[in-house]
């Protein structure tokens, strides 16, 4: 089509600190635009988010102290990411 490919990947991070056991903590990403949508926790993948207004119980997978949250959003134009912030409740 004389259109070249491009692709591209945001990551938004947050950290969060967790005094005591686990527990139930539920992430929400209320909307993004993209190709793929990845969660990992603490450096582990632990979903693969394949529609709007996703929520996830990620109590499983924080441990006391310091927990980090990352949300990969991949795109194959420059209009893709989240476009309301995600939050753990």
């Amino acid at each position: 089509q004389g259109l070249s490919f491009y692709s591209g990947e945001v990551c938004y991070r947050r950290d969060y600190e967790l005094s005591g056991d686990g527990g139930k903590h539920i992430l929400r990403i209320p909307v993004w635009k993209g190709t793929s949508c990845v969660v990992q926790v603490n450096g582990i993948k632990v979903a693969d988010v394949t529609r709007e207004k996703f929520k996830m119980d990620v109590g499983p997978y924080l441990s006391p102290g310091t927990n980090t949250l990352e949300i990969y959003i991949t795109g194959t134009d420059g209009d893709f990411g989240l476009l309301k912030d995600f939050s753990l409740e």
